[in-house]
């Protein structure tokens, strides 16, 4: 079995029931709500007034066991603990669109593409260091919320093809926590430059790693909310009969 890999990390998939069921192969369909999300032209060809809402409910937990680890390490049976804070997390998304005329068709959606996080800090400061999680240099609590609210308009070329362009308010909010002054690093360092004046008659490596282990550790938390500008677009066209339908769409990066 070959293992779902993601290159976007923290995008999330479920935008929308019908869209989710068919595993996100929507941008060709987009003839519900969560065509705001997935490309915005699909509205045009929604008659009357729509409105739709949904919900992601998510439960996160996590196993990470490490292929290697520094000497001493203690690894937990079933690897290290990682989870979401709550346990349990809602992703509510709501779409309404209103047609215009029988070319024009504007529409509003509120929606969570990306976001999520995990939390490996399930250890105290004053726990030893061997028991502490492997990683936690690298990181050890990331998290991101991304919201967009999402104007958007849809022009109907023909019977048979629309273009779409949606402007979003985008809230964003990234949090970073690590633990810093690792004695595999910093603490070496700080070790070889001590050892000679503390321990001027012993090895100076294992002296310096025996400092290193003495240097206390710290966390370090990031985080910054941003507000900016990020926009959709969109192209679909239906087939005659509906055989086939072609759909393409593009969503800008946001700072």
């Amino acid at each position: 079995m070959v293992p779902d890999l993601r290159g976007s990390a923290f995008s999330v998939h479920e935008v929308g029931t019908r869209a989710t069921g068919m595993g996100g192969a929507f941008v060709a369909v987009a003839d519900d709500g969560s065509a705001l999300c997935y490309n915005p032209a699909g509205i045009a060809f929604q008659r009357g007034f729509r409105m739709q809402m949904d919900a992601l409910f998510v439960h996160g937990e996590f196993r990470f066991t490490p292929s290697s680890v520094p000497a001493g390490t203690i690894v937990p049976e079933k690897g290290y603990d990682g989870f979401l804070r709550p346990r349990v997390l809602v992703l509510p998304n709501m779409f309404m669109s209103r047609t215009i005329n029988s070319r024009w068709t504007l529409g509003f959606g509120s929606y969570a593409p990306f976001g999520l996080g995990g939390n490996w800090t399930n250890f105290k400061d004053s726990d030893p260091a061997n028991i502490k999680f492997v990683g936690r240099f690298h990181t050890s609590r990331p998290k991101m919320e991304s919201i967009w609210f999402q104007p958007s308009v849809a022009y109907r070329l023909n019977e048979r093809m629309s273009i779409g362009l949606g402007i979003a308010y985008v809230h964003t909010h990234v949090l970073l926590e690590q633990s810093i002054i690792n004695p595999l690093a910093e603490g070496k360092v700080f070790g070889e430059t001590l050892a000679p004046r503390i321990f001027p008659t012993d090895d100076p490596v294992l002296a310096s790693g025996v400092i290193a282990r003495l240097l206390p550790e710290g966390r370090s938390r990031l985080a910054g909310v941003s507000k900016n500008i990020g926009a959709s677009l969109g192209f679909l066209y239906r087939a005659p009969e509906g055989k086939w339908r072609f759909g393409a769409s593009y969503r800008t990066a946001v700072v």
